[in-house]
């Protein structure tokens, strides 16, 4: 990690809870700004100083396109609990206002992770991180978990999204505006959209995926992006500046219908605050245009691409489902007839050891004649062997022996 630049013309710092040094905290601090501290809560980490705490049986899949780091088996608090409340001890001795938990949407993944994570798995564990940030006072924040946002707005204190305006997710996270709560965003593709985050109350910025605080770009409260957030005793230079002495009675030069409100240091055009992102780029040329359209283009391929990839994982879960429950039902019925014969061969057993003295002296007369009965038919199905005063009778597969009352004598030895 590099040195962070403290000086941004920002309210709020989101940092690495073990990468910063307490001193830079309590810059921050004395500067007037929030510090929120990040850690994966859902996610085991193969360089962090606590690896060690991490038993092999909750680590499971690894997550793609993260060297080092494996899904957490979160129904596990017994083992993870103790790991997280230290997490959360120092996050509070640094004197972090709040945190920032990651990659708590375990059970979205292929599997659960490697452990079949549900649903009601995640909101369990989600909602203890709550009660245990708050038991500490510090306020969390709900990353990404799109799905659960209904059943957790009322126990996280803000949100945290990565590219809703690039899979067109952002309306999900209404609840937390509508609950007056702060939703921030991070769009990693080039942002187009800061006018819908300003309209949606959501704090929005472009950044790379190294999250360095390098080449990082916010949207304004006029829905421009703007590269430049250093402190500056004069404000930035800007495409679009608000619009303090426009020509009375005239309307937006685009759309020609709402009053003019902001205008362009370009071209001194008027225009309203909804046409002010297209205006900034008709006038910057045919080469944003192209480079827009190209964009465009891309997220569309980059949301017809994750839609694919979740409905393979939808029809693979089914298939896997289907075939657990064929084979659950076919090892039920095997079980069964295994059992089924075994009672018959129990009964069978138990008729033969009842029969009567005089029953099997009967038997045994009447066995040679009928044996040689049925080795007249079939010379090879029986072979019979008469030595007094016993009988052996051999057949494929099978042999039954009618012994005397000799204690000793063993039928194998014939």
């Amino acid at each position: 990690m590099g040195t962070l630049d403290t000086s941004k013309n920002v309210v709020m710092y989101d940092i690495d809870l073990w990468d910063t040094p307490n001193n830079t905290i309590t810059a921050l601090k004395n500067a007037g700004k929030k510090v929120i501290c990040y850690f994966s809560a859902g996610s085991y980490e193969d360089w962090r100083q606590d690896k060690s705490r991490f038993p092999a049986s909750v680590k499971g899949n690894p997550l793609d396109g993260w060297n080092g780091e494996s899904w957490l088996d979160v129904r596990r608090l017994d083992i993870l609990g103790p790991i997280m409340t230290a997490r959360l001890d120092l996050a509070k001795a640094k004197r972090c206002d709040g945190v920032e938990p990651d990659n708590v949407d375990v059970y979205t993944q292929i599997n659960g992770g490697g452990f079949k994570v549900t649903y009601q798995d995640q909101i369990i564990y989600n909602t203890w991180l709550a009660r245990e940030a708050h038991a500490r006072d510090l306020s969390i924040g709900l990353k990404n978990d799109l799905d659960q946002v209904p059943d957790l707005v009322s126990h996280f204190d803000w949100a945290i999204n990565e590219q809703c305006f690039v899979y067109n997710e952002c309306d999900t996270l209404q609840p937390f505006i509508k609950a007056n709560k702060a939703v921030f965003n991070c769009e990693y593709a080039t942002h187009r959209n800061c006018l819908k985050a300003v309209q949606s109350k959501m704090s929005s910025i472009q950044a790379t995926l190294a999250l360095d605080g390098k080449n990082m770009k916010m949207c304004n409260a006029q829905g421009q992006l703007l590269g430049n957030t250093k402190r500056r005793n004069q404000p930035p230079t800007a495409q679009i500046s608000r619009d303090q002495q426009s020509p009375p009675g005239r309307n937006c030069s685009d759309c020609k219908k709402k009053p003019p409100q902001v205008q362009c240091l370009h071209c001194s055009q008027h225009v309203c605050l909804e046409c002010a992102q297209k205006h900034v780029n008709l006038v910057a040329g045919d080469t944003e245009g192209a480079i827009h359209l190209l964009n465009e283009k891309i997220d569309v391929l980059d949301r017809i691409a994750a839609n694919t990839r979740q409905n393979i994982v939808t029809a693979r879960d089914k298939i896997v489902k289907k075939a657990d429950a064929e084979r659950d039902q076919a090892f039920a019925l095997l079980t069964q007839m295994i059992e089924q014969e075994k009672q018959q061969l129990r009964n069978k057993n138990k008729q033969l050891n009842e029969l009567p003295l005089n029953e099997i002296a009967m038997f045994i007369r009447r066995l040679p004649s009928d044996l040689q009965y049925l080795n007249e038919k079939d010379n090879s199905l029986f072979n019979i062997i008469t030595t007094e005063p016993r009988i052996q009778l051999q057949r494929q597969r099978q042999q039954l022996f009618i012994e005397n009352d000799d204690d000793d004598y063993d039928p194998r030895c014939d």
